[in-house]
């Protein structure tokens, strides 16, 4: 991890300024996709009532987050491309050793049950716990592709761009990379939108944020967050085992300890 020399008050809160525009574009990404598709299905069915169309939009919430993911990377593209510099130099697509590629993978699909087991045994309130399990209801109404396509890769990889690629890199520019790392996973947490997924996607959000700084590259977090997310869906299906959510979180442990034994040349 590259240690900062000298910090500047202006510095940080450019950078801060930046990172809120970014969040704001990918904002108002969203919001228009999600406008655009709303007029687009009122036009479909007009004497829909209220409490139906509601449910009809959030049917559809999967394939218009996609959409508007897919929209966000073009424009980040297209923006940095007018600025005549490299998108891939501006979120650091750099490469990685493909052992460690591996790690990352299995780290994703570790974390995801460990994470399972360790929400369960925490007392939460029901009121919380029924916020999150609508989120997941609303995601299992698309259809499968669709479903993958965006959970498991789409919705990780925009991310990535966004909130490890963008926000945390150009705050690591600008202050110290723990500093960095906190501040874009709390951000990150807080788009998930409820409670529980606040605590559980800053946590993860900490893990992907190290292996940014760690790697210097945002493929290993990348990685992560598609095995993350693919794990998801499929114990969403099958379930998970307590003894493999418990095995898992020496597996997290293990390859933690592994990946910090790499050394930038």
């Amino acid at each position: 991890m590259i240690l900062k020399k000298k910090y500047s008050f202006g510095g940080i809160a450019i950078a801060v300024l930046k990172c809120f525009a970014y969040i704001a574009v990918w904002f108002g990404v969203q919001l228009a996709v999600t406008f655009v598709a709303e007029v687009a299905m009122r036009i479909q069915n007009p004497g829909l009532p209220v409490d139906d169309f509601l449910k009809l939009v959030m049917s559809k919430s999967t394939e218009i987050s996609m959409l508007s993911n897919l929209i966000m990377i073009l424009a980040f593209a297209i923006f940095y491309t007018l600025r005549r510099s490299s998108i891939k130099n501006a979120i650091r697509l750099n490469p990685m050793p493909v052992p460690f590629g591996f790690s990352a993978l299995m780290l994703g699909v570790a974390a995801q049950f460990a994470i399972i087991f360790i929400l369960n045994i925490i007392p939460f309130p029901e009121e919380l716990v029924d916020s999150l399990n609508n989120n997941y209801e609303y995601i299992e109404q698309s259809g499968m592709v669709a479903r993958y396509l965006s959970v498991a890769f789409v919705g990780p990889v925009a991310e990535e761009v966004l909130f490890r690629g963008l926000v945390l890199n150009k705050l690591n520019q600008n202050m110290n990379s723990w500093v960095a790392i906190i501040i874009s996973s709390l951000v990150f947490g807080a788009m998930h939108g409820t409670v529980i997924g606040f605590i559980y996607a800053t946590a993860v959000g900490i893990i992907m944020g190290w292996l940014y700084i760690k790697f210097d590259s945002i493929l290993p977090c990348a990685l992560f967050h598609i095995a993350f997310n693919t794990t998801s869906l499929i114990i969403s299906q099958t379930g998970a085992s307590v003894l493999v959510c418990i095995f898992s979180i020496f597996i997290v442990i293990s390859e933690i300890v592994t990946i910090s034994k790499y050394h930038l040349n």
